[in-house]
């Protein structure tokens, strides 16, 4: 009788369960992304310190900021398009599971 109690009670949590696991992905992903843009714009901004190092040319170095913040909102709107993609996905994740019996009240 324990057993089938243990049971029903697992079977009842498993779309909860369920949940956690989508959240949890969910997270890891976008925390991924965020990790890697602040790893690429470090690398773009190593660049371009370096390229204001090598120039020898003032109007050169006028061009080094711009092109710097031309890449970086680049790679912000090619991260955020990314999270937004990475939200839609657990969105149907979740609208697959059923959710319903996870709602209380009316």
């Amino acid at each position: 009788m324990a057993r089938n109690m243990l049971g029903e009670v697992k079977d009842s949590m498993r779309p909860y369960f369920s949940v956690i696991e989508i959240q949890t992905a969910t997270a890891r992903e976008l925390w991924r992304h965020q990790v890697d843009l602040l790893d690429s714009c470090a690398r773009a901004g190593q660049r371009e310190i370096n390229k204001i190092w090598q120039e020898r040319d003032f109007i050169g170095l006028l061009g080094v900021p711009v092109a710097l913040a031309q890449e970086l909102s680049g790679r912000c709107a090619d991260t955020a398009l990314q999270q937004w993609d990475t939200l839609v996905a657990a969105n149907r994740m979740l609208s697959g599971l059923g959710t319903a019996p996870l709602r209380r009240g009316g």
